[in-house]
């Protein structure tokens, strides 16, 4: 069934979800059963085709939808005519989507006139800048080559002016110069009279019989000078420092928490988990591509989940696991895409139970992304925190 007559019978497909909604597990069609558990606002096109093909051919499936129809009073002569009678309700429900792609055709070419116009006046407006620019350019143009004439005067001023400088600095060095040879020359005879000093306290101490350290000779150079001083005076007065510890604790990482104030299928959601750092992102695959394609089982579908995970990898930093459920399936094994991302088709368990066993090793570090109802519920009873895959969807875009 095609997406505009999916729309007509709008209201057909939401009474029947309540109607799927009250049943028991066990009394909800077979063909039935996903779509009974997905909590999502809006069905995927494949779970809303699904939906109406079983009120097409169960009788008492359709009766059931329509006494409940009956019962809300829902004001939808379309809808209550599909549900009396399938094929009749058929060909008003067809004229009807023909007449909404008729409304909406008109709607996109009034949109598409609206954007030619708007083209033009842009390429008008354009034209007048580009006429502007070029004047602006013209006289920019004639006021460079002003200011570079009066900035050639300007730098043959300043270059004289540096030339000047330089002679006064030549002269300057030369005096430093002549005060260096000074300085070397006291240094000189500082190291005689140190000299002179040393021997006359070797000598006494000699003379007194008393023992004495052997005094090396102080260098020539002033630095090395500096530190043979340095150095003997150390020799008189030992130290060690002390031997000083720091104990590092390494910091405790809170658990995740689903932010106050904000929906499970809003990507803000999403943003506010990232910045909690968790350590692994779990995705439920195929829950997300039927949010994202009519045919989530191709390979473009399951493409185009993976190549979100990556995004939200290199947004969060931390491991993202996308899981699709291969179960009876050939020809699918465990792959693994660049980067951060881990994908894997379960193949001996769907992929609900292999999410749940993943996350009871540490519940309070990891996320899982899913509108399963079930295993969302499954989740939080092991105390992980869960995000709808709209939020998922919407956060990495499209």
């Amino acid at each position: 069934m095609k997406q505009q007559e999916l729309s007509v019978l709008a209201n057909v497909i939401a009474v029947a979800r309540r109607e799927l909604a009250d049943r028991d597990e066990l009394d909800v069609p077979n063909k039935l059963k996903k779509v009974s558990r997905s909590a999502a606002k809006t069905l995927p096109l494949p779970f809303r085709s699904s939906l109406i093909d079983v009120i097409r051919t169960s009788e008492v499936f359709r009766e059931s939808v329509l006494e409940r129809w009956e019962d809300e009073g829902i004001d939808d002569p379309i809808g209550g005519a599909f549900l009396a009678d399938p094929q009749a309700g058929a060909h008003l429900v067809a004229e009807q989507a023909m007449s909404l792609d008729v409304d909406a055709l008109r709607a996109d070419l009034e949109k598409s006139n609206g954007t030619i116009r708007s083209l033009e006046d842009q390429l008008e407006e354009s034209k007048r800048r580009l006429t502007e620019a070029r004047a602006a350019r013209k006289d920019d143009l004639a006021r460079r080559d002003a200011a570079a004439a009066t900035s050639r005067e300007s730098l043959e001023r300043n270059v004289r002016t540096l030339q000047l400088e330089v002679d006064g600095f030549d002269e300057e060095r030369r005096g430093l110069l002549v005060r260096l040879a000074n300085t070397e020359s006291e240094i000189e005879d500082l190291k005689a009279k140190l000299k002179r000093s040393t021997d006359r306290e070797m000598k006494r101490a000699k003379d007194q019989h008393i023992s004495v350290r052997q005094v090396a000779t102080p260098p020539s150079d002033p630095l090395e000078l500096a530190a043979w001083l340095d150095n003997a005076e150390r020799s008189q007065r030992p130290y060690r420092e002390p031997d000083r510890r720091v104990n590092e604790v390494e910091p405790r990482r809170e658990p995740v928490r689903f932010p106050k104030g904000l929906a499970p299928d809003s990507p803000e959601a999403l943003s506010a988990l990232v910045a909690q750092g968790p350590d692994v992102f779990y995705v439920d695959g195929y829950n997300v591509a039927g949010q994202i394609a009519d045919h989530f089982h191709s390979s473009t579908a399951r493409s185009t989940v993976t190549a979100k995970a990556g995004r939200l990898a290199a947004a969060a930093g931390a491991r993202v696991v996308v899981l699709f459920d291969a179960v009876g399936v050939e020809g699918r094994e465990t792959i693994t895409a660049k980067g951060p991302v881990e994908v894997h088709f379960t193949k001996s368990q769907i992929a609900d139970d292999v999410i749940v066993e993943a996350i009871i090793a540490n519940p309070s570090r990891a996320v899982v992304i899913s509108s399963d109802r079930e295993l969302n519920n499954r989740c939080a009873a092991a105390g992980c925190v869960t995000l709808w895959s709209e939020a998922f969807i919407g956060w990495a875009g499209g």
